[in-house]
C-alpha cells in the first residue's frame, strides 16, 4: 500500500520552546507517510514555496506562528496543527479546509500540574522548602508540636476535601480523576459535556453557582473561548467562603482575576496559580512572597511528554485523514479562543 504524501512546515518557536529533540521526534512520526517534505520555516526564508509540494493535499504546522506567512500547495485540503495559531494568512481560509488541532496533548500535564498546586497549597510544601532551603532556623515551630497545617485555610490532605472542576474538558476531565483517586469529593460544571459524560468520570455534574459555594477547591481548567472570559466572575469569587482555595492552570482570562487578587491579598483565599492576568510576573507584583500563593511560571503543559503527546496527535489525525475516517478537533470559525496571539503555543 502506498503512503500517503505530508508536507509539514515547523518554525522557530518549536525548537525554543520544545528543544531540539523534538525535532527529531516530529521526523520519527512522519515515517508513515511517503517522503514526507519537512521545512523549517525561519524569519531568514524568502520563499515556503516549492513545485515539487503543489500536489500535496496535507500539510501540517508545527511551531508557527500567526504573523508567519505559509503559503500552502494549491490541492492542500487538510491542515493540522500542532504547537502553532493559526497564521494570518489561513485565518480566511477555515470554511474552505480542513483544519484540526492536534494541540490537546498537554491535557495530562496540566492537570497533574493543577493536583500539584493543589497539594502545595494544602500542605504549604514550597514555603517550608523555602524557609530551609534559605537557612531559616525555625522550620520545626508549628502551631502545636509538629502540626503543619494552618488552621484558619483549607489544607492537609486533599482526601475528603470538596473540589470543583470549572470546564470538564480533557484538561478538567483528567484532573477530576486525579482528585477522586486522592479521595476528593468532585463535582464539575461544563455546559458543553453532557450527563453520560460525567457519569463517565465519575464527576457529579452542578451549576457553576453551587459549585463555588458548595466546593473547598475550585481548579480552573475551563478554555478561554469569547463566552468564557470571565466566567468566573466578582460575584461568584465573592461568594467562595473565607479560607477556600483557587488553582488556576488554564487561562487568568476566564476568571476575574483582579477580584481574585483582591481576597488573596486580604489573606481571604489561597491561589494556586500557573498563569497570570500580566505575564511575566512583575518583581513588584503583590502576589509574590505571600503564604497564601503557590506560584508556577506558565509551564504546566511544557513537558516532553506532552510534546510527543502533540506530534502524535497529530500524525493520528492525518493517518485518519488518509484512511476516510472522522477527524477529530477539527476547528471553525467561531470555535477560535479569544486570547492574545500566541495562545496555542505557550
Amino acid at each position: 500500500m502506498t503512503k500517503p504524501p505530508l508536507l509539514f512546515y515547523y518554525g522557530d518557536r518549536l525548537i525554543s520552546n520544545w528543544t531540539q529533540p523534538i525535532v527529531a521526534y516530529l521526523r520519527t512520526s512522519l515515517e508513515r507517510f511517503s517522503a514526507p517534505a519537512l521545512v523549517h520555516v525561519t524569519s531568514q526564508s524568502e520563499s515556503y514555496r516549492d513545485d515539487r509540494w503543489e500536489s500535496y493535499e496535507a500539510v501540517g504546522l508545527a511551531g508557527i506562528g500567526k504573523e508567519d506567512e505559509i503559503e500552502l500547495p494549491s490541492n492542500t485540503r487538510i491542515v493540522g496543527l500542532t504547537f502553532s495559531n493559526i497564521p494570518d494568512s489561513l485565518a480566511g481560509r477555515l470554511d474552505r479546509l480542513k483544519v484540526f488541532r492536534g494541540d490537546t496533548g498537554w491535557s495530562r500535564s496540566v492537570a497533574e500540574c493543577a493536583i500539584n498546586l493543589t497539594l502545595n497549597c494544602l500542605r504549604q510544601s514550597a514555603f517550608h522548602h523555602a524557609h530551609l532551603a534559605t537557612g531559616g532556623t525555625d522550620g520545626w515551630n508549628f502551631y502545636g508540636g509538629q502540626l503543619s497545617d494552618r488552621i484558619d485555610v483549607v489544607s492537609g490532605e486533599l482526601a475528603g476535601k470538596r473540589v470543583g472542576i470549572l470546564g470538564v474538558g480533557k484538561i478538567g476531565g483528567h484532573a477530576g480523576v486525579l482528585a477522586r483517586a486522592f479521595g476528593a469529593e468532585v463535582r464539575g460544571f461544563d455546559p458543553y459535556k453532557d450527563d453520560a459524560y460525567f457519569e463517565r468520570l465519575g464527576i457529579e455534574r452542578t451549576t457553576l453557582e453551587d459549585m463555588t459555594k458548595w466546593a473547598q477547591i475550585i481548579i480552573v481548567c475551563a478554555t478561554p473561548t469569547e463566552s468564557a472570559i470571565k466566567i468566573l466572575s466578582a460575584e461568584l469569587i465573592q461568594s467562595m467562603a473565607k479560607g477556600n482555595m483557587i488553582v488556576i492552570v488554564s487561562r487568568a482570562s476566564v476568571t476575574d482575576f483582579a477580584e481574585i487578587r483582591k481576597r488573596v491579598l486580604a489573606g481571604e483565599l489561597v491561589l494556586g496559580v500557573d498563569v497570570y492576568d500580566v505575564e511575566p510576573l512583575r518583581l513588584d507584583d503583590p502576589l509574590r512572597n505571600r503564604w497564601n500563593v503557590v506560584h508556577f511560571p506558565h509551564i504546566a503543559g511544557r513537558t516532553f511528554d506532552s510534546g510527543k503527546r502533540f506530534i502524535d496527535l497529530c500524525a493520528e489525525g492525518f493517518r485518519r485523514y488518509f484512511a476516510g475516517e472522522d477527524v477529530p478537533q477539527i476547528i471553525r470559525p467561531g470555535d477560535l479562543p479569544h486570547e492574545p496571539p500566541g495562545w496555542l503555543c505557550e
